[in-house]
């Protein structure tokens, strides 16, 4: 997997990542600049992936940005074409049960952000259960 700098992957964050829906974002539980390399394993639902991490194991991330709730398979298979098969940058920020709640990045592309610009979620803010 390809190595990305902390500080230049904090800096591909865009501004709009946890747009202000009226409801605050749980307090970040992992530290600023926290930076796991990862590969997706498996696509339980639309807006979570299981994902195999250099030295960090593996983990399951509801991909933050994508909205209130993917639609079903059509968003499942979305986010596999997104993600499978590619060197995924992971931006861990707080943990909402049994998931780790991050920006998911493509090189500069968040894909979070990216789905949900295709049309392929719903209308609403970035669920944080």
């Amino acid at each position: 997997m390809r190595s990305v700098p902390a500080a230049l992957a904090v800096l591909l964050l865009p501004a709009s990542a946890g747009a202000d829906c009226g409801l605050p974002e749980p307090r970040r539980s992992f530290s600023n600049g926290t930076v796991w390399l990862c590969e997706a394993i498996d696509w339980p639902a639309g807006d979570t992936l299981t994902l195999r991490c250099d030295n960090n194991g593996i983990h399951r991330v509801r991909v933050r940005g994508t909205g209130e709730r993917v639609r079903g398979h059509q968003g499942t298979e979305a986010l596999r074409r997104r993600t499978q098969g590619i060197d995924l940058t992971v931006l861990p920020r707080h943990r909402a049960r049994d998931l780790v709640v991050a920006d998911v990045l493509d090189g500069a592309i968040n894909i979070g952000e990216a789905l949900s610009g295709g049309g392929v979620l719903r209308a609403a803010c970035a669920a944080t259960r």
